[in-house]
């Protein structure tokens, strides 16, 4: 029952875009997703990714409605590189896009270390 009405929830929405002089685009169909600003949307990302998991224990996965946060810790038996491509692969099974104009790289470390380890950049992030 509760599965036929999100289903329905899901099911033949379009949208509209809003310019910034209050013109609005032509309405368009909503093909994958959910309804942007809908209750339901973070409850049902947070259930799209529940089999989203790093390779690594050493490893984090933060998940936050629809934000993740990768932590890799300098000393793990899985690369930053490799955990990403696990990342990557997970989206594309699951029909998702990463969107890399928003996806950062952050590296932290002490002050005063006299020898670095920063991990090798990822391409296009």
């Amino acid at each position: 029952m509760a599965l036929n009405w999100i289903i329905a929830f899901l099911t033949g929405h379009s949208q509209v875009c809003k310019t910034s002089d209050g013109r609005f685009s032509d309405p368009q169909p909503i093909t994958s997703s959910i309804v942007q600003g809908s209750d339901i949307g973070p409850t049902l990302w947070l259930i799209m990714e529940s089999d989203l998991y790093p390779l690594s224990d050493a490893n984090v996965i933060f998940k936050y409605a629809d934000d993740s946060n990768l932590l890799v810790p300098e000393n793990t038996d899985c690369t930053l590189a490799d955990e990403f491509s696990h990342i990557k692969r997970w989206a594309d099974t699951n029909g998702l896009i990463i969107n890399f104009d928003k996806a950062k790289e952050l590296v932290l470390h002490l002050p005063h270390v006299t020898r670095h380890n920063l991990p090798q950049s990822l391409a296009g992030i």
